[in-house]
């Protein structure tokens, strides 16, 4: 059969944007692992960058929507 292409990984700087977009939603870089079945951020591989990246920043949508009632300042 015709050869799988190698599996690209996200760039360092890809990993920077989970990182802080992970960060802003309140997802811990080891959640974000878990649910992608990754040893690590850097393994992620590209085709999932994306859906990652516009998850995370759903739940920081929905996360603004329950701040405005609350105004504590996280730690």
């Amino acid at each position: 059969g015709p050869a799988k292409p190698a599996v690209t990984y996200i760039t360092a700087d890809q990993v920077k944007t989970v990182q802080i977009t992970a960060d802003l939603a309140g997802v811990s870089a080891e959640q974000i692992c878990k649910t992608c079945g990754i040893a690590s951020l850097n393994m992620m591989p590209t085709q999932m960058f994306d859906g990652v990246v516009k998850k995370l920043n759903l739940t920081i949508e929905n996360k603004g929507k329950q701040d405005e009632k609350t105004d504590t300042p996280t730690a």
